[in-house]
């Protein structure tokens, strides 16, 4: 059944591309509509280099060619440790399934340890799924942030020697 979702969920998404409803060609021509709003803006004093409107277009601009060459821009991620999950699902339904036998002749106090446990066990498993992450940056965004860094004290260097 998941074969099949995933494959009409593929051709859904090669129809909607091929329209250009989605896609790479969609967001380029955001990029090159936003650019020439910015080189419009850029005649108007008010919203010139150095003005929110400019700073804050100029930002969305490159959040959007980040996007469109693939790079990751998330600062949280989820960290789901699977074996952990799956141990705690087969003991809730384990201990959830021994309450449901000890209480099949009516309720039986004894059978709130059982139960309990089944219970935290499913708690457990919410909190597993629920849990970010800080993202750190991998080794290549690393070195390219050091070396723009560098550039940017070298400039100033540069700037402040007589």
């Amino acid at each position: 059944m998941g074969d099949l979702i995933n494959a009409v969920a593929q051709a859904l998404a090669t129809i909607l591309e091929k329209i250009g409803i989605i896609g790479r060609a969609r967001r380029r021509a955001g990029i090159e509509g936003d650019l020439k709003l910015l080189c419009d803006l850029e005649a108007y004093p008010a919203f010139g280099p150095g003005t929110f409107a400019h700073t804050a277009l100029s930002n969305k601009i490159i959040l959007e060619v980040a996007m469109l060459a693939g790079v990751d821009l998330r600062t949280t991620r989820r960290d789901i440790p699977w074996s952990s999950v799956v141990f705690a699902a087969l003991l809730s339904a384990g201990f959830g399934y021994w309450t449901a036998v000890l209480n099949e002749s009516g309720f039986r106090w004894y059978s709130l340890f059982p139960g309990v446990f089944a219970g935290l066990m499913f708690i457990s498993i919410l909190g597993m799924l629920g849990r970010k992450v800080e993202a750190a940056p991998t080794a290549a965004e690393n070195s390219d942030t050091m070396n723009a860094q560098t550039a940017a004290d070298a400039t100033q260097d540069d700037a402040a020697a007589p």
